[in-house]
């Protein structure tokens, strides 16, 4: 099939340039559809840069005044402001990375070029809040009213945002994230006797995992995170692994090796967290075979999709003890491991994959 003479950019805040140089394998998730779009079309990709120039210092001003992630000055060098011109179709692959490039759509003619946006957790900015203030709400409003595409990778925080914002309805679209099953792939015959805990999203309830791995000193445990520290552990139960995705200090071979080793997948999250934390992790899980004990959150995704003991394990309290009689509980149910493990490769297999993705992410940006 020809090539589209339409032109797409791919906007990141960072990682992706990386991993594509450096020629090893990685699943292709985070990426949102790039690869498929190059197979089809000039596609091009820009991120942030960490270099710090002359106007770092206004547009730290800036998000001290309204509390928004602009990092401008990382985003609009020459270089990929020059590829943003030149460029028909754009795909932000998150809002931060949209605020960033505001200023640009500002001072440019831009009536013939699509906007397209992900929001995942755009709310997380308020901490504890859960309304704009005024300054931040005129902000988002312009925003939105730049953009062609809304797109949320969670049902939940899609219908939340319509709620608030319901004049958009017409841009907001929900397409579930989905993963690369050709990556995340179980090898077979190996012992699982671990117990994973990863993921660094402020969304986390970092102190009930600390308190649950505390509590479980028999149990053998494998933490990824940049936001525990080992001294707050008591025994030593645990192999800590200080890592994140965009630094890629473990690798996502290295990750998967652990993910062989893990007999359960744990994501306590904050309660009233609106954000869809520890989709990513969820999935993965899913994908090899490890059975997956996540908080029944306010923002559970898509309550049609993740079905209690069906391919998913919900905890409803955020308790230790609640937590760990469900471990117990689930640990000691071999057959209700097994319906959870084949329920949920089934819907990585049939439903939540890049091809299906690629094909919903398609119709949405070019209907």
């Amino acid at each position: 099939m020809p090539k589209s003479s339409e032109k797409i950019t791919y906007i990141f805040n960072q990682g992706r340039s990386e991993r594509i140089k450096s020629g090893t394998s990685f699943p292709k998730e985070h990426f949102y559809g790039y690869f498929e779009s190059v197979k089809n079309q000039d596609t091009f990709l820009i991120e942030y840069t960490n270099e710090e120039n002359v106007k770092s210092f206004l547009y730290k001003a800036i998000r001290k005044i309204i509390k928004f992630p602009i990092y401008s000055e990382k985003l609009l060098t020459m270089e990929n402001k020059n590829i943003l011109d030149n460029s028909d179709n754009m795909i932000f692959t998150n809002q931060n990375t949209f605020y960033s490039a505001f200023p640009y759509f500002i001072n440019n003619k831009i009536d013939y070029k699509k906007i397209n946006v992900f929001f995942m957790g755009y709310k997380n900015i308020l901490n504890k809040k859960t309304k704009f203030s005024i300054f931040q709400k005129i902000f988002f409003n312009s925003v939105l009213k730049k953009l062609n595409k809304a797109i949320f990778l969670s049902e939940f925080e899609k219908n939340y945002f319509l709620n608030e914002f319901p004049k958009f309805s017409e841009k907001a679209y929900y397409i579930p994230f989905s993963i690369d099953k050709d990556f995340w792939i179980k090898e077979k015959n190996l012992k699982r006797d671990a117990i994973l805990v990863l993921g660094n999203d402020e969304s986390r309830d970092y102190q009930l995992i600390t308190n649950i791995i505390n509590k479980m000193p028999n149990e053998n445990f494998i933490i990824i995170s940049n936001k525990i520290k080992k001294d707050i552990l008591k025994y030593e139960n645990f192999t800590l692994y200080d890592s994140d995705w965009k630094t890629n200090k473990l690798t996502d071979e290295e990750l998967k090796s652990i993910f062989n080793e893990c007999k359960l997948s744990i994501i306590p999250i904050k309660t009233s967290s609106l954000q869809p934390s520890g989709q990513s992790v969820a999935l993965q899980s899913f994908a090899m075979e490890v059975p997956v004990m996540m908080s029944n959150f306010k923002g559970v995704w898509d309550k049609d999709l993740l079905l209690h003991m069906e391919n998913i394990f919900f905890v409803e309290e955020a308790s230790v003890d609640c937590w760990i009689n469900n471990i117990n509980l689930l640990l000691d149910q071999k057959e209700l491991q097994e319906k959870l493990i084949l329920n949920a490769r089934k819907l990585i297999d049939e439903n939540l994959n890049l091809s299906n993705f690629y094909k919903r992410l398609d119709k949405v940006i070019n209907s």
